[in-house]
Order: C-alpha cells, then sequence, then structure tokens
C-alpha cells in the first residue's frame, strides 16, 4: 500500500497547535503562576512562551523541508534503534503524566467553577473513552475535529477576554519585581510541566500537506495563543494580585467570569462559554493519547493500536483514581524533580536536538526517500483500528 496524501492539511495542522497551546492553560494555568511566582509569574509564562514558540517553528521547518519524514523515522535514522525506543519511553512517561495532570485540571475546574463534590470515579470514564477512542484513529480524525471546533473556540475566547475585562483593575498588577529574581527562578524551575505541549504535535511531521509558509503561520498561531494566555493571567493577577494566599491550586476564570456577569443574581449563563471551551479541552487530551499510544505501538513493534490504547487508558485510569487521587497529589507528581527533568528533556529540548540531528543526517539528501513503507505502516494501522471498532460495532 502506498500513501499518496499525507493524513491531514497545514490548516488542521496549525489549528491543532493553536488549541494546544491554549485550551487548558487557559483555565488553570494563571492561577498556578499566582501561587508559586505571585505577578511576578508573567516573566516565567513569556520565558516559556519564548521556547514554546522557537519549537512550534523548529517542527514547522521539518516538516516543510523534509515533507516524507516521519517523527519515528527521524528518530531511528538520527538515533538508531535503540536510542529511538528510549527516547519514545521517555515521551511516553511525559505524555502520560501530561494527561494525568490534565486530568485533574478537568476535575479541579468542574469541582471548583460548577460541582461542590462529584465522583470522579464514573465522571473520568466518559473522558478516558472518548480520549482512548480517538488516540486509536487515524490522525485526520483529530485535525478534522479541531477544524470543525475551532470557530466555537475562538468565538468563546472572543466573549471570555470581554467579559473578563468588564471590570479589571488592570492596576493591581502592579509592582513587579518585588522580590527580584527569586520568584522568577522558583517558577522556572517548579512548573515547567503546565508547558511545552509542543511535543504532541511530532505525530504530525510527515503527514502534513501543502506545507508552504508553514513556519510563518505556526509561529504566528503559538504567539497568539501565547498572548492571549497572558492576558488571561493578566485579568486573574490584577484581581487578585494583593490577595495571593487566598488563592487556592485549582482556582480558574470562571470566578471571573461568574463575578463580571452578576451570575450570583441571573444565573450561570457563562457555563455555555466554558461547554464550548471544553470541546478544544478534549482535543488536546487527545493530542498527548494519540501520542501516547504511537510511541507505545514503536516500542513493542505492535501495528493494532486498541489494545495499547485498552492498556494506557486503564493505567491512566489507576493514576488518576488511584496513585494520585487528590488535586494535590497530582500537584506533587508533576513538580517531582524526575517528572521535571524527564519532561523538560521531551518538551523542550528534544525538538533542538532533532532539528540539529535531522539537519546533520539528511543534508545533502533532502530526507525524502525510504519513507513509502514507514508511512504505509503507520496508515495500515490506523485503518487497520478504524476496522476492527466498526465490526465489533
Amino acid at each position: 500500500m502506498q500513501i499518496k496524501k499525507p493524513m491531514i492539511t497545514s490548516r488542521q495542522f496549525i489549528i491543532l497547535a493553536f488549541i494546544g497551546g491554549i485550551v487548558i492553560k487557559g483555565l488553570m494555568l494563571p492561577s498556578v503562576m499566582l501561587r508559586v511566582s505571585g505577578r511576578d509569574g508573567l516573566f516565567v509564562m513569556a520565558i516559556y512562551f519564548v521556547l514554546e514558540i522557537i519549537n512550534i517553528g523548529l517542527f514547522c521547518k521539518l516538516i516543510s523541508d523534509y515533507p516524507d519524514k516521519t517523527f519515528f523515522t527521524m528518530l531511528e535514522d538520527c538515533f538508531g534503534k535503540a536510542g529511538g525506543k528510549i527516547i519514545l519511553m521517555l515521551l511516553l512517561t511525559a505524555a502520560l503524566v501530561k494527561f494525568t495532570l490534565n486530568l485533574s485540571e478537568v476535575k479541579a475546574f468542574f469541582a471548583i467553577g460548577m460541582f461542590a463534590s462529584m465522583n470522579w470515579a464514573v465522571m473520568i470514564i466518559p473522558v478516558l473513552i472518548l480520549c482512548f477512542a480517538i488516540s486509536v484513529k487515524s490522525l485526520r480524525v483529530l485535525g478534522r475535529a479541531a477544524e470543525i471546533f475551532f470557530p466555537f473556540i475562538a468565538v468563546s475566547i472572543v466573549l471570555l477576554m470581554l467579559i473578563l475585562f468588564r471590570e479589571v483593575p488592570l492596576e493591581n498588577v502592579l509592582p513587579l519585581l518585588e522580590e527580584g529574581a527569586s520568584p522568577i527562578k522558583e517558577g522556572l524551575i517548579k512548573l515547567p510541566m503546565w508547558f511545552g505541549d509542543v511535543i504532541v504535535l511530532a505525530v504530525a511531521l510527515g503527514n502534513v500537506k501543502n506545507t508552504k509558509r508553514l513556519v510563518l503561520k505556526g509561529v504566528v498561531a503559538r504567539t497568539i495563543s501565547s498572548l492571549l494566555i497572558m492576558a488571561f493571567s493578566v485579568a486573574l493577577f490584577s484581581s487578585y494580585g494583593n490577595i495571593i494566599p487566598l488563592v487556592k491550586y485549582g482556582h480558574n476564570i470562571t470566578t471571573l467570569t461568574q463575578y463580571n456577569l452578576g451570575s450570583q443574581e441571573f444565573g450561570r449563563f457563562d457555563l455555555i462559554i466554558y461547554s464550548v471551551w471544553m470541546s478544544g479541552v478534549f482535543i488536546k487530551m487527545a493530542m498527548n493519547c494519540y501520542l501516547a499510544v504511537r510511541c507505545a505501538a514503536r516500542i513493542i513493534n505492535v501495528v493494532n493500536y486498541k489494545y495499547i490504547s485498552a492498556v494506557l487508558a486503564a493505567a491512566a485510569y489507576i493514576l488518576s483514581i488511584f496513585a494520585v487521587p487528590a488535586i494535590t497529589d497530582v500537584y506533587e507528581l508533576s513538580t517531582a524533580l524526575w517528572a521535571r527533568i524527564i519532561f523538560s528533556a521531551v518538551e523542550f529540548l528534544l525538538p533542538v536536538v532533532l532539528f540539529a540531528a535531522a539537519k546533520i543526517k539528511y543534508s545533502g539528501s533532502g530526507g525524502k526517500k525510504h519513507t513509502d513503507g514507514e508511512k504505509a505502516a503507520e496508515e495500515s494501522a490506523d485503518i487497520k483500528g478504524e476496522k476492527t471498532a466498526r465490526e465489533r460495532q
């Protein structure tokens, strides 16, 4: 079987890059930064966002320069089979921890913003089914879903901006750097897990068509999403800048929209906006699942993704319900030294190293040979997974 067309369009790739950079961060990151670094968290966010934008640009450049080279082919070509599998094991670990963090933040969003108590052991099941069901499908399923929901997500972002800045005392975001650089240093060291969201796009390498001006489009899309997160943070920092001890972990911008809209008297119609926003959250979480399933499949050389997906879904359930059931437990896991080292290595360092290694490896050859079989195998596995799912239905 020969693959004639890549699996997603450049437009879908850019939308995935934008959604991955804003949806969950927009809800939870501002309060996390405020608790750890105070108002100086804006500097921490700016530094990490610059790294994200650079890495997005590097990935887009790889896609443009080597349109027929997949991520897994590049790893094997540049680092060998053994080295590639070690990297994939690190990626799998990072993806599972990040997915557990995302699950926890979704739980916090509902628990703090909507329901005082909820049976998460039951509520998590449909979320896992949705995310891991998408992970066994072709990448075009994710791309098309992002393309369909993007207009609604964009409208919800605009409405959130209008609501958040309706009554915000912007002067409260000052003063900055009252304690020097120590809060910035603490935020940079402690919170890398809340940033990145670039490596999940690695599965798109070699699977994007029409790559004209892709680097520019990718950088612009990620820059816009980063600026929007900074704007959300300014709104939260301005509102709570003088009462930081009262901001609990899991506190999010829903409280601001509730107050600004007078929802105590008129009802929570702001939840309509967040229900649309959650579609992007689930797409972002499915991207993590997609990467984890592909990494596990490559490690053990399996082409049928459904069994791997089931095992990883069970692992995520056990982690979220039994191993780290409380929001604070997930925070401790995400800020553990080993987790920060692994995540920083694959999220911030790997794109740079892979870019340099690919340029050296493929210099003079264009990197466009000997990949048809690789792409055919991956596409065949996707098709087989979809066909099996239909037969079982």
